[in-house]
């Protein structure tokens, strides 16, 4: 192919060839596809542009990339691109197939893969431009951040107008039934973490010696942890002498973000697991920084051992995270593999000790087996709603030994497991789990698509972009504000919001309409962003060859693939991993060489 010397002309025609398909695949699959000509035809004009806008888009961002970024930043971008198409046909009532059924959309999907992949590179490609050029570097911290206490107490003045907006606090999520097993009305269980129970046991407690609200207890409480935490993660920056407005741009992410304000002082796990595992994380981030200094230092290693075996008893998931995370570490990590096996035993055997022997000798009673199953329930409930009249009656009866098939349609929920399994027949499955599973293994076998599509389906919101955040199906609040009485107890609580003006404000952050209509906005608080910013991340201190430092976020993206097993997908859950956001912007941008 012939070449002109220099101009528009000297890149090959074939190059231009491969740009021009790109741009009209891109725009084809976005009229066609996502939108099925029903925001704009394909004959209008807007199309014309947006083909030659995303032509110069390619020519200008293809030339500046080296072949290992093409090759990691096209893994990223396919994987993107393959989860908004199936995530859009799915998400809509569709099947995996139906992106296949006929000719026509066959070559629709593939085009649409194409051009998306393409332009979510681009854009890839610019992200990582933009932060080598943002890049943190080292220099000297303003002297007023030598004082790194100033921040925590600064964060904590910024979340009390939402507190007293909610005065004297939320009574939201699991803290109506750890009060009535803090009351004594039920047992202790470990099906809500006992240690968390035992804090709002104790500030119940207070209640009664010193009058005040166990609720405002408890929140002040909470806001510190969450003040120390924050705290922690800026200390960690200044002293490896991060650049000044990353700093300041990560108080104010701390400091102003309203989930974060909301969440300071809601009596839910998930926040007390996000301090433990804002510590755990940032232990991790100073063990890649000085490996060395901190293999040696004794109270180093405790942190990280204290904060682990925490945040496994606030969340039984996080065991099943840290596996792989530890298992990673080994291989990443080769030289210091005595040190990560000796972290791993530790960990683990306190868990193990805490949430065994001694739950036990305390006489706390364990979790119902059933909460392990809201994957395989699902899918098995979706074989039947789909599929029975192909069913056997040996087969619908294996099923209703576990699952009642009567009605089983009216209950289904795509997006939430709780429904089907408070059917579950806990009892037969405890007697004989072999069988359940091979009753589960059987029917994979014969309707492998139906257990696919009921387990991409169940968590959508947190994979799919363009899922609503709060969703249709499950119907679960963005964050839960509610203040409902204990059932079973003379235990009331009722709000007496100080600021009634502030709280209007801040429930329409809490029911997401303040975002919903928000282009942009909307995804920054989306459920689907924290996976997306992780993995992007990572791949990019992959492309600087700098896999050590994506350790930190594997139990962060570890945790999230537990979520993928849990009943519905809500913020709360997430919360541990958003906290750490300015954590792992900080890392891309300080690992640039």
């Amino acid at each position: 192919m012939k070449k002109a010397k220099n101009g528009f002309f000297s890149v090959p025609l074939t190059t231009y060839l491969f740009y021009l398909f790109s741009s009209y695949s891109f725009v084809l699959g976005l009229t066609e596809y996502f939108f099925d000509d029903e925001i704009w035809g394909n004959q209008s004009i807007f199309n014309c542009l947006l083909v030659i806008s995303v032509f110069f888009l390619l020519k200008y961002t293809f030339a500046m990339a080296d072949s290992r970024t093409l090759r990691y930043g096209t893994a990223f971008s396919g994987l993107l691109s393959l989860s908004m198409i199936t995530g859009n046909c799915i998400y809509w009532g569709g099947r995996i197939s139906d992106l296949f059924a006929t000719g026509k959309t066959t070559i629709l999907t593939l085009f649409t893969f194409w051009g998306f992949t393409a332009v979510i590179l681009a854009v890839f490609i610019l992200m990582l431009k933009g932060t080598e050029r943002l890049s943190s570097g080292t220099g000297h911290p303003c002297k007023i951040f030598r004082h790194s206490y100033l921040f925590g107490i600064l964060m904590f003045l910024c979340w009390l107008p939402c507190y007293l907006a909610y005065y004297p606090g939320i009574f939201a999520y699991d803290i109506e039934m750890q009060t009535m097993e803090a009351l004594g009305v039920t047992a202790y269980s470990r099906f809500h973490p006992p240690l968390h129970t035992f804090i709002w046991d104790i500030a119940m407690g207070l209640e009664n010696v010193s009058g005040l609200h166990a609720l405002l207890l408890y929140s002040l409480f909470q806001m510190c942890l969450f003040a120390i935490a924050f705290t922690y993660v800026l200390h960690f920056m200044i002293k490896r002498k991060y650049n000044n407005r990353l700093i300041l741009g990560s108080f104010l992410f701390f400091a102003f973000n309203p989930v974060i304000a909301l969440f300071s002082f809601i009596p839910v796990k998930d926040a007390m697991l996000a301090v433990c595992f804002v510590l755990f994380t940032v232990e991790l981030c100073s063990f890649i920084s000085d490996k060395k200094a901190f293999a040696q230092s004794i109270p180093s290693n405790i942190r990280l051992i204290v904060w682990g075996i925490l945040c496994c008893l606030l969340r039984n998931n996080v065991v099943y995270a840290l596996v792989p995370v530890f298992i990673c570490m080994l291989f990443l990590l080769r030289k210091y593999w005595k040190k990560v096996l000796l972290w791993t035993a530790c960990i683990f055997l306190g868990y193990f000790l805490i949430n065994g022997p001694l739950y036990s000798a305390l006489g706390i009673q364990k979790g119902n087996s059933r909460e392990m199953l809201s994957v395989p329930m699902q899918q098995i409930a979706y074989v039947v709603v789909y599929n029975e009249a192909s069913l056997t009656s040996d087969e619908l009866a294996q099923i209703n030994e576990y699952i009642p098939t009567d009605n089983l349609a009216s209950v289904y929920n795509p997006r939430f497991a709780d429904p089907v399994k408070n059917t579950f027949i806990t009892e037969n499955f405890d007697k004989n789990p072999m069988a359940f599973l091979q009753l589960w293994f059987k029917l994979f076998t014969q309707y492998p698509e139906d257990y696919a599509v009921a387990f991409l389906n169940l968590h959508i919101p947190y994979w799919y972009p363009d899922a609503n955040s709060v969703d249709v199906f499950s119907k679960r609040a963005y964050i839960e504000t509610t203040v409902p009485d204990v059932p079973q107890t003379d235990y009331v609580v009722i709000r007496d919001s100080k600021l009634p003006a502030l709280y209007e404000q801040y429930e329409k952050i809490a029911s997401f309409k303040r975002f919903e209509t928000l282009p942009v906005i909307s995804n920054l608080f989306s459920l689907s962003l924290p996976v997306w910013l992780l993995l992007s991340g990572m791949v990019i201190l992959l492309i600087r060859k700098k896999k050590e430092a994506i350790v930190p976020f594997l139990p962060a993206v570890f945790l999230w693939a537990t979520f993928l097993l849990g009943p519905v997908s809500n913020l709360r859950y997430l919360l541990p991993i958003i906290v750490l956001y300015p954590l792992y912007v900080g890392l891309v941008l300080q690992h640039k060489n």
